[in-house]
């Protein structure tokens, strides 16, 4: 069976990185329809950086991954999506009214 390696060159950023220093603007259904996802946001918001974290372990495959240090962010988030959602999260997410503090209604 082959072995699956890893070099620093194969590190790619994400969407997060790619916003650093400006927006992210993610719907918010999207968001948190994946735990993990809503999680990890949460985390780079609260902790101000953001690090690549251990791939989840699937069947027999493992591989020794990359652990490079946490980059600074400085993005500035912006959920949209319905009322109902936003209701939501502000009810069930303690975290959500220090992270997300302005709520604009838009007329279509």
């Amino acid at each position: 069976m082959g072995a699956l390696i890893t070099d620093f060159t194969l590190i790619r950023g994400g969407s997060l990185q790619r916003a650093n220093g400006g927006y992210l603007v993610l719907p918010a259904e999207d968001v948190i329809r994946n735990p993990f996802t809503w999680e990890s946001l949460k985390r780079c918001l609260r902790d101000s950086e953001v690090a690549i974290e251990e791939p989840i372990k699937q069947h027999v495959f493992t591989t020794k991954s990359l652990r490079p240090q946490p980059i600074p962010l400085d993005v500035k988030v912006i959920l949209i999506g319905r009322n109902d959602v936003y209701q939501f999260l502000l009810a069930y997410d303690e975290y959500f009214s220090e992270l997300f503090k302005v709520k604009a209604d838009f007329d279509t």
